[in-house]
C-alpha cells in the first residue's frame, strides 16, 4: 500500500488551505527544550523536542497489538518519541551549554 500526498492543486480543489506565516507562527511555535540532570547532579542535558506530526503521518493507518500501535506497512511503532539537538551544560555558575554531535 503506498501513501499518496496531495498536490497544492488537490489540496485547493478540496477546500483544504495552508494557514499564514504568521498564524503558524502563533500556533505552532517551537517546543520548549526537556531538561534532565545527571544521576551525579553536575550537568543538565538540554533535550530538543520534534515538532508535531503532520495530518498525513496522523492519519496513516495503525494497528493494535498488547496496547502497543504499529504501522502494518512499516512493522514499527507508529508513533515514535525522540529528541534532537542535545546540549549539555555543566551546573558551574559560569559554564554554558555545548552542543552534543556524532551520537548515534
Amino acid at each position: 500500500q503506498q501513501t499518496q500526498t496531495m498536490s497544492p492543486e488537490d489540496t485547493a480543489s478540496s477546500g483544504y488551505q495552508e494557514p499564514s506565516e504568521i498564524l503558524k507562527r502563533l500556533f505552532l511555535p517551537p517546543k520548549t527544550p526537556g531538561l534532565n540532570l545527571s544521576s551525579d547532579y553536575r550537568w543538565l542535558i538540554y533535550t530538543g523536542q520534534p515538532p508535531l506530526p503532520s495530518i498525513e503521518l496522523l492519519a496513516r493507518k495503525e494497528e493494535k497489538l498488547a496496547g502497543l500501535r504499529f504501522d502494518p506497512v512499516l512493522l514499527a511503532p507508529s508513533r515514535l518519541d525522540y529528541c534532537f539537538d542535545l546540549k549539555a551544560q555543566p551546573l558551574s555558575p559560569e559554564s554554558t551549554a555545548t552542543s552534543l554531535t556524532d551520537i548515534p
